[in-house]
């Protein structure tokens, strides 16, 4: 309690000045708890300060109604004397000899509101404070706020325990919800006092996910080639406050499938407005669109994740070359028969086309059928060829290989393998899909003209001797 003479002296004061002025309310931070004045009478001007002075001036002398918030939703470990109360019969509450006891393990967030007339003069500050959470008590005397300061005041801040702290016992403080009013006179030091109130929704982090919150977190990875990746990310954002801890959580992993966690999907002590990534990844292993909806992030955000009703999703779309050709892959093609006498060589075509009906975007990349590399093996892989240069493949078009089979002056019948090497279902221009055909080609030494006149005669005669 502040000195009797000290008390003469503001009411000596009050008389001498009896002009009321109104102060200017001023815009509170984006996130706060104290959030703002009403009706603000006797004071130069009234503050929300997220910068209060290190250390506490013991005679501000400016006239200025000034607040900051302290520490917020902090779970108390030890009871906290308090000296004026909303409601003396909640179960947090519990009275004591000298004042009130906010009970151990109740949330509570603090706030400190300091006052001094300016001048060496005395005078009345009256009005509303407003907050975004309800009020619980007040702390107005001197040694109460010395033993609080340790347990809910901002740690790096020095608050210079001086005395002549607190309220006078004529200064009211009436609760109103999640207002107080306050009707105080003071004197040089002035009116300092600490203001406790419920869990604070403004001080607690908030998670959202993407700019509108109501809608579902859609990581989209957009067109995807088959036997490729893309890295997308999830970004979290702590949109509330940081007390206590800041936005912290888990991310949650897909299931076995098209999609993984990169990482381990934890994110810790984002502060207010801070955001992280987290990335997944999506790898597709077939033809069209894939989604999984892989839950709710959990994090510390006390009202439940922004986007809980709709939990995050993972989608993209898997294209690429489809291959197709003229004579089905695991049969023969019989490449010819040939003349060994006209020394000639057999050709066939073997038609490759690219079928696929993917929707690529405009990018080629993403559907082209590439043929990488060929291969012939075998006995007789000497005696076959691929004589058509390989190449790529535009979606919906095609390509013709010839094969030819050349026996080099031998008869005989000769088989080989043909291997065709794609990136169907790989990178474009990558190890993919390959297909097999066996490969036949006949050559012969036909029989001299004379010979067959000599059989065709012969054979006449045998059948007339067979009548006689």
């Amino acid at each position: 309690m502040k000195s009797p003479i000290n008390t003469c002296k503001r009411l000596w004061s009050c008389c001498l000045y009896s002009l009321v002025i109104t102060a200017a309310v001023t815009v509170s931070p984006a996130v706060a708890t104290l959030t703002g004045f009403e009706n603000i009478t006797g004071a130069n001007d009234a503050i929300i300060t997220t910068t209060p002075p290190n250390p506490v001036t013991q005679n501000p002398n400016d006239g200025i109604l000034t607040t900051w918030d302290e520490k917020q939703n902090v779970t108390l470990t030890e009871d906290l004397l308090v000296d004026r109360v909303a409601d003396e019969s909640a179960s947090y509450i519990e009275a004591v000899s000298g004042g009130f006891l906010i009970k151990a393990g109740t949330i509570v967030s603090s706030h400190y509101l300091q006052w001094d007339p300016g001048n060496g003069s005395s005078g009345t500050v009256a009005g509303s404070v407003v907050l975004d959470s309800e009020i619980f008590a007040f702390i107005t005397a001197d040694q109460k706020l010395f033993a609080s300061d340790a347990i809910v005041g901002l740690d790096n801040l020095d608050y210079n325990d001086f005395g002549l702290r607190g309220l006078e016992g004529g200064d009211t403080t009436v609760f109103n919800g999640n207002k107080v009013d306050i009707n105080w006179t003071a004197s040089s030091p002035g009116d300092w006092t600490r203001l406790i109130t419920a869990f604070s929704p403004a001080a607690s982090p908030e998670l959202t996910t993407n700019a509108d919150p109501a809608q579902p977190a859609t990581v989209d990875f957009g067109i995807v080639r088959i036997g490729t990746t893309n890295d997308a990310d999830l970004t979290i954002t702590n949109t509330g406050g940081i007390q206590p801890d800041g936005l912290t959580g888990q991310a949650p992993t897909p299931g076995a499938g098209e999609f993984t966690l990169l990482g381990d999907g934890t994110f810790t002590s984002l502060g207010s407005g801070a955001s992280t990534t987290i990335g997944y990844r999506y790898a597709p292993t077939d033809h069209g669109a894939d989604s999984e909806a892989i839950g709710q992030i959990d994090s510390n955000d006390s009202a439940g994740v922004a986007d809980a009703d709709a939990p995050v999703t993972l989608q993209g779309i898997g294209v690429g070359p489809v291959f197709d050709s003229s004579i089905t892959p695991d049969t023969t093609i019989h490449v010819a028969d040939v003349n060994l006498v006209s020394d000639e060589s057999g050709m066939i075509d073997l038609i490759v086309s690219n079928t696929t009906l993917d929707d690529n975007g405009g990018n080629d990349d993403l559907t082209t059928l590439t043929l990488v590399d060929y291969m012939i093996t075998g006995a007789d892989a000497d005696k076959f060829s691929l004589t058509t240069p390989l190449g790529a493949i535009l979606k919906g078009d095609d390509l013709t290989l010839t094969i030819e089979f050349d026996p080099m002056s031998t008869a005989g019948d000769f088989d080989a393998v043909l291997t065709l090497f794609t990136d169907e279902d790989a990178p474009l221009g990558g190890d993919g899909n390959m297909y097999q055909w066996s490969l036949t080609g006949t050559s012969r030494v036909p029989a001299p003209a004379g010979i067959w006149i000599s059989l065709i005669g012969l054979t006449g005669m045998m059948r007339r001797r067979g009548r006689v």
